[in-house]
């Protein structure tokens, strides 16, 4: 998936680089996006500069990847970016919580696939918002028909360090609004409606 969205950034005329192809280049630093593959641990731990005043000014985003991954996993990633300035992520849950599991709609099966929301709520509410300002909410939560999925869906989440003495805005022309918040994982964001 990396060198798919490797060409992309490229493509669009952005500087990106693979994280692994860097790591055999020591002591070159990227003047672009880095392409991090989850389950490169080690990799990823050697790639990041742990100044905290260069975290502070990094950014670690996740467009649903973050969410697919396993809660063993997003534990070993939240270590490394806990000191992000900034943090941007795009997950998706169903009604019951889990992403994934398709296929499953009844009994035993409709439990199938990863934790997300649970996940999320106790990463906000015990770690994230003690250290930064953050909002998550709906895509589109007044969507009908097909795309009615409200108060599941897809959802943003930002968040910016309170050292940087920010505070996350919930911007409606983004789609945020009170009535979009997310419905169980806090926000500290203020609807600008």
């Amino acid at each position: 998936m990396n060198l798919l969205q490797l060409y992309w950034m490229r493509y669009s005329g952005h500087a990106a680089y693979l994280s692994s192809s860097l790591q055999q280049l020591p002591g070159v630093q990227p003047t672009g996006v880095v392409m991090q593959g989850a389950e490169d641990d080690a990799g990823f731990s050697k790639m990041l500069d742990s100044k905290p005043e260069t975290l502070e000014r990094s950014l670690f985003m996740a467009y649903y990847s973050f969410n697919e991954a396993d809660a063993d996993a997003r534990d070993r990633i939240n270590e490394h970016t806990q000191g992000f300035g900034r943090v941007l992520i795009a997950l998706h849950h169903k009604a019951n919580g889990r992403y994934g599991g398709w296929g499953a709609g009844k009994g035993k099966l409709a439990n199938e696939g990863v934790e997300v929301r649970g996940y999320f709520e106790k990463w906000v509410k015990g770690t994230l918002s003690k250290t930064h300002s953050v909002c998550i909410w709906h895509f589109k939560p007044q969507a009908t028909g097909v795309d009615a999925t409200w108060p599941a869906g897809s959802f943003y989440m930002a968040a910016v360090a309170k050292s940087l003495g920010e505070r996350v805005a919930c911007l409606s022309y983004l789609g945020c609004t009170r009535a979009s918040l997310h419905p169980t994982i806090p926000s500290d964001c203020i609807p600008s409606e």
